[in-house]
């Protein structure tokens, strides 16, 4: 049995084990419990990595009434040719995506609060105390989520990135955020990036000025494609 070479490179999407996994509606932990395998083997199995028992694989074909050689070579087209009913996705993931996004939802706007209520404590005593304003959250176009102030009592523009894991799991920023925060530096205004993390146990928070900002990288991640005129 001929085996791959190592540097060929398999997009997910086009992975034998990758695409029957996903029409299954499977994680790789679920596959693998399945199976009697391990997740780092599936995982393995999905890389093109063959370290692996050859039982192994025969398990995870057998598992999809798949040939083996269908595995090796990836042969997408023999593994989906004769699939009998339509891809379906259930009731129950379709709840479980719905139930992901309101909490992403939740977790921000839980974040957002806190940092609201920890503003107003903080400038407690000054005239500024009320005059912090959380609306800036729900207009995207804005480009901050927090109107708030310094004890002296000048602007202080604050975005509000929340998670239930660690401070240092990577968090995304929109073009209109990026956008604000660097017309702040390049004009002078007061800006914050305050960082909600562990938000389901103990929620902490950890403020990033400007200048700390300038360490951090931010990398492309979306495209804003529109059609160019008269082509």
């Amino acid at each position: 049995m001929a085996r791959p070479k190592k540097d060929r490179l398999i997009p997910p999407a086009e992975n034998v084990i990758t695409v029957l996994r996903m029409r299954n509606g499977l994680t790789q932990q679920q596959l693998a419990d399945a199976c009697g395998l391990t997740v780092i083997d599936v995982g393995k199995m999905e890389r093109k990595d063959y370290k692996l028992q050859l039982c192994k694989l025969q398990t995870l074909a057998a598992f999809f009434r798949i040939s083996l050689d269908t595995i090796v070579h990836d042969r997408l087209d023999l593994a989906l040719a004769n699939l009998r009913a339509p891809c379906e996705v259930d009731q129950d993931t379709k709840l479980k995506l719905r139930s992901m996004q309101l909490k992403r939802l939740d977790t921000g706007l839980h974040g957002e609060d806190l940092v609201f209520k920890q503003e107003r404590q903080k400038l407690a005593g000054t005239p500024y105390a009320n005059a912090v304003d959380l609306h800036y959250a729900f207009d995207a176009s804005f480009g901050f989520d927090l109107l708030s102030f310094t004890p002296e009592g000048e602007l202080l523009y604050i975005e509000v990135k929340s998670t239930s894991d660690s401070r240092n799991v990577p968090f995304f920023m929109s073009a209109a955020e990026k956008s604000f925060m660097e017309f702040c530096a390049t004009t002078g205004r007061h800006y914050e990036l305050h960082r909600i993390y562990n938000i389901d146990n103990q929620p902490k928070r950890v403020i990033y000025t400007l200048e700390e900002l300038r360490h951090f990288t931010f990398v492309p991640n979306e495209y804003l494609v529109k059609k160019e005129n008269n082509k």
